[in-house]
């Protein structure tokens, strides 16, 4: 049974949860050696992921390009000069597979390294169903040459659906899983929600509070499904189940002073339903927060059993916004980015593996 969430108001204690328990199947197989390494190559000696994420490619061009003259090339020297500032303190990485094989001089030894599957777009139904489309120029068995640890598998979902769409996506994070055990690579699965037409009824703001009464439904229960055994997925990266925009703690430092729909309890059960519906370790995923609103994410993440995070434009984005000056973008790596990661191993510092996944535990 997966959790079922829906939002109350505030004066009744926030959202009830029906509870969920981790998902009924076969037992999961242990990896082999070779694959537990691997996995193990992605955290630190503690067995908590640190990983900083490079993978996006056509939208940070346009970021950049927003700012000044970017094409390919330019993406790239951009990415290594944050490898270049950034890897040193952090256990991964994840690329796509082109900025790897460009930049692997930047990346230390001891950084494991995750390498996409999907293409930067995606398909669209008519029905608002969005299907991830992996890249077929770089199949799992082509990762695995590289040399890379792992592959990242970005797979788009939400449990109200098409049945059609969900069985396909479903099929597609099985198959890339059985790849990765046959090329014994690390599998790390990202369930990402979208909105559905009747998630967005209304408009603005309206809008805006029902995607965030829904979205602690969709985040479980995504997590739930790829939790079983039949994905064998390694690693779930995962979003944060609640928009601390609405949280009545946090709206006014992140949500210029949105009406609450959610109190911190509720903010901890949710996290709680997260962890028991999810027996593979999980790591929180920034997906376009701020760093002050995803250092508060990894906070309340750990203390219900997040194993660490996968990290983009938290970390990097002061970077962003002082291209196309290289020096200035160089200054900011050492200086907000830096503080930026900080921020968040700070929060981080309550994070372990949890029990039974011996295989996360770190590096020999």
């Amino acid at each position: 049974m997966n959790a079922r969430i829906m939002a109350t108001p505030l004066q009744t204690g926030g959202p009830v949860l029906v509870e969920s328990k981790r998902p009924e199947g076969p037992e999961r197989a242990s990896p082999t050696p070779n694959k537990a390494r691997r996995v193990r190559a992605l955290a630190d000696a503690l067995g908590v992921v640190r990983i900083l994420a490079l993978d996006h490619e056509a939208s940070l061009e346009r970021q950049l390009r927003a700012r000044g003259p970017a094409n390919n090339s330019d993406v790239v020297a951009f990415k290594r000069l944050i490898l270049d500032a950034l890897t040193t303190s952090v256990s991964g990485v994840v690329l796509d597979p082109v900025s790897f094989l460009a930049c692997k001089a930047s990346i230390p030894p001891a950084v494991g390294v995750l390498l996409k599957a999907e293409q930067s777009w995606m398909a669209v139904t008519s029905a608002g169903d969005r299907i991830t489309v992996v890249n077929p120029e770089w199949t799992v068995a082509r990762i695995a040459e590289t040399g890379a640890d792992g592959v990242k598998l970005m797979l788009y979902y939400h449990p109200d659906g098409t049945p059609e769409v969900l069985g396909r996506q479903r099929e597609l994070a099985q198959e890339i899983g059985e790849l990765c055990a046959q090329f014994e690579l690390a599998f790390v699965l990202e369930p990402i929600g979208y909105p559905l037409p009747d998630d967005e009824r209304g408009d603005g703001e309206a809008a805006e509070a029902n995607r965030a009464r829904r979205r602690p439904g969709v985040v479980v229960e995504s997590a739930a499904e790829f939790a079983r055994s039949r994905y064998r997925a390694d690693l779930i990266k995962i979003d944060f189940p609640v928009d601390l925009r609405y949280v009545d703690v946090y709206s006014a430092r992140f949500g210029n002073s949105r009406r609450p729909i959610y109190d911190l309890p509720a903010v901890r059960r949710t996290c709680r339903s997260l962890a028991r519906s999810c027996d593979v370790p999980w790591v929180l995923m920034s997906s376009g927060a701020s760093n002050g609103e995803f250092t508060e994410y990894v906070r309340l993440g750990v203390e219900a059993g997040a194993s660490g995070f996968i990290c983009g434009a938290a970390l990097w984005s002061p970077a962003v916004e002082r291209y196309p000056d290289k020096l200035g973008i160089e200054q900011a790596l050492v200086g907000e980015c830096r503080q930026n990661l900080v921020n968040i191993e700070d929060a981080l510092s309550a994070a372990r593996p949890p029990q039974g996944t011996s295989h996360l535990a770190g590096r020999p």
